[in-house]
């Protein structure tokens, strides 16, 4: 376990290292508008991505091998059927109407929708090497991607491209990492070729994920991206950007290097799943693990941010290190969770799942709407949202530590699953 979490984290090293090290270059080639813009993309991007395969790809981890190659067909048919629809609702909504956001968007309407496919089928791709406990191909692939993104964000800025620059490396970066993964893809063991009926009947099998999970799925993602949108709506660009470069600096790192660790946890689940072992004792050595990594760099954001902030990245982004601090209790409890986010969904608990995803969905409408009312400003109102998630992160992980309580069994796990009426950084 702790070999795999180590291989996946050395393509995390790097990839964070590139991506910290080119921020200070990209903050001086961009303004915080620009930021915002592409803080706008990524929230987007979110909500997308978990449509074009409908979650059965997350079913690769717990298929027999023989159901491999048909999920694997079902998947990449789902995304060119997802991506095309959502193609054409975003133009002909922008098209009817020309006031909307669609019409008026800072970036290209197909940029968010390629980089949706991009990673919908790197993610299928991903599945497979963590089934396969191919954990070096993950960590290459991130490596991939945090060097074109960075090589082609400052050749970008250099040529003053304009506020969608960012944007444009992201898409391209993520494009890079795909190709990575397929060129893998392409040398793995050959998969026998499969017909209709057979990806019929996986689909069938499996019809929790896209009937029960994906509405989840759905709720969760738009509890991850209310907060930067509503920034951007109810402020504007420049604070949307000042959050955006903290996103950058401390909640996406901790993102890379709590999907590491969950990658790996989740490849220990499917084999628990698999066998009929218990995972408890996996899940509590985790999050002290990642409490350890993250409580000193938590105590110095708190202490440091506002006058590092302006020392890296310019005088301009002194509001995003006022941020960073207030979002220092939020981002620990998200680096502990991160590394076990997927647990409730791998073991079947989706009902559970789906009341905690709106439970946090609801709050955090109900104190965005609050805002323009009660007239937050920014930094009041960044501080109340992780208040929240420092709540809402700590009856999640009960829950999870519940749901462990006795060793894992594939067949009462799918039997469970079809029974619930309801599933998600």
């Amino acid at each position: 376990m702790i070999r795999n979490i180590v291989t996946v984290m050395r393509g995390t090293v790097i990839a964070q290292a590139v991506a910290v090290l080119i921020l200070p270059v990209l903050t001086r080639l961009f303004d915080p508008a620009a930021f915002g813009h592409l803080q706008l993309y990524l929230s987007v991007l979110t909500m997308l991505i978990v449509l074009p395969s409908l979650r059965y790809d997350i079913a690769i981890l717990r298929a027999e091998d023989n159901e491999l190659p048909s999920l694997l067909r079902l998947c990449l048919r789902a995304n060119v059927i997802v991506a095309a629809l959502i193609l054409a609702i975003a133009y002909v909504g922008a098209a009817l109407f020309p006031e909307s956001w669609l019409s008026q968007s800072p970036f290209p309407l197909w940029t968010p929708i390629a980089a949706m496919v991009a990673t919908s089928v790197g993610q299928v791709l991903l599945y497979v090497a963590i089934r396969d406990e191919r954990f070096s191909v993950n960590a290459n692939s991130k490596v991939a991607q945090a060097v074109s993104y960075a090589a082609i964000g400052v050749a970008l800025g250099v040529a003053r491209i304009g506020n969608s620059g960012l944007v444009i490396a992201d898409l391209l970066g993520r494009i890079t990492s795909l190709a990575w993964l397929y060129r893998w893809m392409r040398k793995r063991t050959p998969m026998s070729q499969v017909g209709r009926v057979s990806i019929l009947k996986v689909a069938s099998r499996y019809r929790e994920y896209p009937l029960v999970a994906l509405p989840g799925f759905i709720i969760n993602s738009a509890g991850v991206t209310i907060t930067p949108i509503m920034i951007y709506a109810t402020f504007d660009a420049n604070a949307a950007g000042q959050y955006a470069l903290v996103d950058r600096v401390m909640s996406l790192p901790v993102a890379v290097v709590a999907t590491s660790v969950s990658q790996a946890f989740m490849g220990q689940l499917a084999t628990a799943m698999r066998t009929g072992t218990e995972a408890r004792t996996q899940f509590i050595s985790i999050l002290r693990w990642l409490a350890l990594i993250g409580i000193v760099p938590t105590i110095l954001v708190i202490l440091l941010a506002p006058t590092a902030f302006v020392l890296l990245f310019g005088s301009e982004w002194e509001l995003a290190g006022t941020l960073a601090q207030v979002l220092a209790p939020a981002t620990f409890v998200g680096l502990v969770t991160g590394g076990v986010n997927m647990t409730l969904s791998v073991v079947g608990r989706q009902k559970t799942q789906m009341v905690w995803d709106v439970t946090r969905l609801t709050a955090l409408i109900g104190l965005w709407a609050a805002v323009p009312i009660l007239n937050l400003s920014v930094v009041l109102s960044v501080a109340l949202h992780s208040a929240l998630l420092v709540i809402a992160n700590i009856v999640f992980l009960i829950l999870c530590a519940n749901a462990l309580k006795h060793p894992l069994s594939a067949p009462a796990i799918a039997t469970d699953t079809l029974l619930v009426e309801s599933d998600p950084r």
